[in-house]
């Protein structure tokens, strides 16, 4: 069957292929996906679009209708649609319902009468497109009224057939760059340092576990994180026409001294846009202990030496007597292997 193409169906299908392959001008999936399925709708003449990323759990990424009729399809009648069953069962990558059932067999269901009817869902239009071994994008297309014909249905979809190939591409390249940005999250979580991820949109993307620690446990933990932000605004505000290689900037806080160094994220951390790495300068009280071998008491002795203390002044912090700090001092020089309290400080990164 041949198919003519009217002019304002022309300029509609070129805005949707041109919002089909915009995936990397997008830091979001999702705001991809709201684009494509705006302009999937157009070319349809559909009223409302759903979008949906099946798996092990089936999650709605958008709808143009109310949600509750999205939840309720999910707790009730998505078994009891002879529609999508059927499509995923013949693996239609693009077709309607009168592709896998007749109009007057629809119109007996119960999913027809209960549900279809009361919220005005007619005329289903759809893709499937396989995104992985288990997971498929599904976009549907609904109008608010029924169509006279079932012929005007189809026609629509060899319109929107015609988007299947750029489509079909589209959705396979946003799956390698999910698995991309996952592998690259996934590398920073194994970093010994701290790392936040920071975006354009003023947003905390992703905070490692060992930045999460070190925040959690030190007092000044939140002005740590807001002096890494900081520096993430500071790198990025000289803009893609002239980018910093790198922002670093001292930390200090009550339990001790850090450096963050800002970079540009890069494509794989997408949609981050800066990363900020944290840099311990001065060792914690736990990595004293194991390095040196030093005791609880030898790290608080250790500490105020760094800070040029003499043998009096330790005895007076720490409320011991001048035979016990000259005792804990000689330990801690001996351990450390320093002859003097800068060599201390040196060891201890002070």
């Amino acid at each position: 069957m041949s198919l003519t193409i009217a002019a304002a169906e022309l300029e509609q299908l070129e805005l949707a292929q041109s919002a089909i392959v915009s995936r990397l001008e997008h830091d979001h999936t999702s705001d991809w996906h709201e684009a494509v399925s705006g302009a999937l709708r157009a070319v349809a003449g559909a009223d409302h679009a759903t979008l949906f990323q099946s798996g092990p759990v089936p999650m709605s990424h958008l709808t143009t209708y109310d949600e509750a009729a999205t939840r309720e399809y999910l707790a009730h009648y998505v078994h009891r649609d002879p529609v999508t069953r059927e499509v995923a069962a013949r693996e239609i990558e693009c077709g309607c319902a009168w592709d896998v059932i007749t109009p007057q067999a629809l119109r007996e269901t119960e999913f027809y009468n209960d549900y279809v009817r009361r919220h005005a869902l007619y005329d289903v239009m759809s893709f499937r497109i396989a995104n992985g071994s288990q997971s498929h994008l599904w976009l549907t297309l609904h109008s608010e009224r029924e169509a006279a014909a079932a012929a005007e249905v189809r026609r629509r979809v060899s319109v929107l057939r015609l988007l299947l190939p750029s489509l079909r591409a589209a959705v396979q390249m946003d799956g390698r760059l999910a698995a991309w940005t996952e592998d690259g999250f996934r590398t920073i979580d194994d970093q010994r340092e701290g790392v936040l991820l920071w975006s354009t949109d003023r947003r905390i993307v992703h905070v490692n576990p060992a930045l999460s620690q070190v925040l959690a446990a030190d007092p000044d933990g939140e002005a740590i994180r807001d002096a890494m932000i900081a520096l993430a605004r500071e790198l990025l505000e000289g803009g893609p026409a002239n980018p910093l290689p790198t922002v670093t900037r001292p930390v200090r806080t009550a339990l001790g001294r850090f450096v963050a160094v800002a970079v540009r994220a890069g494509e794989p951390l997408a949609p981050a846009q800066a990363m900020v790495v944290l840099q311990r300068v001065t060792a914690t009280d736990e990595e004293l202990r194991r390095r040196y071998g030093l005791t609880a008491r030898e790290v608080e002795v250790a500490r105020l030496l760094a800070q040029g203390k003499r043998n009096a002044d330790v005895a007076a912090a720490l409320e011991i007597s001048p035979y016990t700090a000259r005792r804990h001092t000689e330990r801690v020089l001996l351990k450390l292997g320093a002859r003097t309290r800068a060599e201390v400080a040196g060891r201890l990164g002070e």
